[in-house]
């Protein structure tokens, strides 16, 4: 005779999703011996929760699986790994690592070497945790307003696609999500706060979305960090018509043209040192255009810049997929 456990995991193997409701319904059990099935069976990971309250739905757990015991560790990939499933699942480390070569077919150990010997290539041209972006982006343009540019991170590398930043910042701006912006701003925080400590700007100025979101990704995620300056809006991105994502523009010309536009700065008295920051940064088009516009009322002001993430080969204009 099969117990109330092994009925219930019947039950949700058999289905494609399943609430508890449903589940107490139908085995006429209690709520409290439910819950308890459920959670041992998750930590077991015979089955997974997906989704909050109010609306939980408990499911198969994937056939494919990752094994510690069978993979050789990798701290590198365990700290900097993160792989998004397409139920919307964040799973990081040697696990998301794991599910991405399978969905790949490549061998894992292999796999891991390389991004490991990748991983080292791309942290060797990092100083004090920033990547010194100045030279690719200045002599991008016929005139450079910016003293300096350092990017956080890369926006993604060759073969291993967008890195773990580039992936929290693109799902935190579509999502509006406020746990992401929180997690970013944990992986912003010792370079951006030994950037300012070692500059002393006298003005931090976010960079405005190019397009209108629920949730002001930036302010938020700076917002965790409690910075001195605090960071302050000081442009305005107005359009003549309707709103046009930096991102929809593929050349840079066109950028360049969007940003001096619609980017409209909102005081005429500025310090001397300022910092500009913004969350990605492709062709640099937009923080030059802000730099120009802050010189055009303080010809004396010195103009700097940070991205979160940054483009990587030959700092390309960064379109999201």
């Amino acid at each position: 005779m099969q117990t109330t456990r092994q009925n219930l995991l019947g039950l949700i193997l058999s289905h494609s999703s399943t609430t508890a409701k449903e589940l107490r319904e139908q085995l006429g059990v209690s709520q409290v011996l439910i819950h308890r099935h459920l959670k041992s069976l998750c930590e077991e990971g015979k089955i997974q929760k997906i989704g909050s309250p109010p609306k939980v739905f408990y499911v198969p757990k994937s056939p494919i699986s990752y094994s510690k015991e069978n993979f050789p560790s990798s701290e590198v990939i365990a700290e900097n790994w993160l792989e998004i499933l397409p139920n919307g699942k964040f799973v990081y480390g040697e696990e998301g690592f794991y599910l991405w070569c399978q969905e790949r077919k490549l061998n894992f150990s292999e796999q891991q070497k390389e991004y490991e010997r990748i991983f080292l290539e791309k942290e060797s041209v990092k100083h004090n945790g920033l990547i010194d972006a100045t030279r690719k982006i200045t002599t991008s343009f016929t005139t450079n307003f910016l003293e300096k540019v350092w990017y956080i991170d890369f926006y993604s590398w060759e073969i291993f696609g967008k890195t773990l930043l580039g992936k929290l910042v693109l799902y935190a701006k579509q999502n509006s999500d406020e746990q992401l912006m929180k997690s970013i701003s944990k992986y912003i925080r010792k370079p951006l706060c030994d950037l300012l400590d070692t500059e002393n700007f006298d003005l931090i100025c976010i960079i405005p979305h190019s397009v209108p979101r629920k949730k002001d990704f930036l302010s938020t995620t700076l917002s965790f960090l409690s910075l001195q300056p605090r960071p302050e809006h000081l442009f305005s991105k107005v359009f003549a018509g309707h709103a046009v994502a930096q991102k929809t523009l593929k050349s840079k010309k066109e950028r360049e043209q969007n940003a001096q536009e619609t980017l409209m700065l909102n005081k005429k008295v500025l310090p001397s040192k300022i910092l500009l920051i913004d969350d990605a940064c492709g062709s640099g088009a937009t923080l030059n255009i802000a730099a120009q516009k802050i010189k055009e009322v303080a010809p004396n002001a010195q103009v700097f810049a940070v991205a979160f993430v940054g483009s990587i080969k030959g700092f390309e204009v960064i379109a999201d997929s």
